[in-house]
């Protein structure tokens, strides 16, 4: 399921990569837009590597709790974002925010 996700996310970035000839910028407006595009080219390509990235998969797979972990934290979206949470920052995630 996840990986269908991210095969479909690599496909919507392609169908944009290819409309990019349509978005032709020529003014210097638009050249200074072109830096702000190019900027977003990096964020894509961290996008991707975190999308496709193994450790990242293995990290997100709850499944590698041992089941009395999960009951503790609760089988409901809040409990399972907090273990979520708890493994991003065991694997070095500076991070975490969850909001719900």
């Amino acid at each position: 399921r996840i990986l269908t996700r991210r095969v479909g996310l690599l496909h919507l970035i392609a169908g944009v990569e290819a409309a990019c000839p349509m978005l032709e910028l020529v003014t210097p407006r638009d050249h200074a837009m072109r830096g702000w595009l190019r900027g977003l080219d990096r964020f894509r390509d961290i996008a991707i590597e975190l999308l496709t990235s193994p450790k990242v998969a293995e990290a997100f797979d709850l499944s590698k709790e041992p089941d009395k972990l999960r009951d503790r934290y609760g089988r409901h979206l809040w409990g399972q974002a907090c273990l979520l949470a708890r493994r991003m920052v065991e694997r070095g995630v500076p991070v975490m925010a969850h909001i719900g």
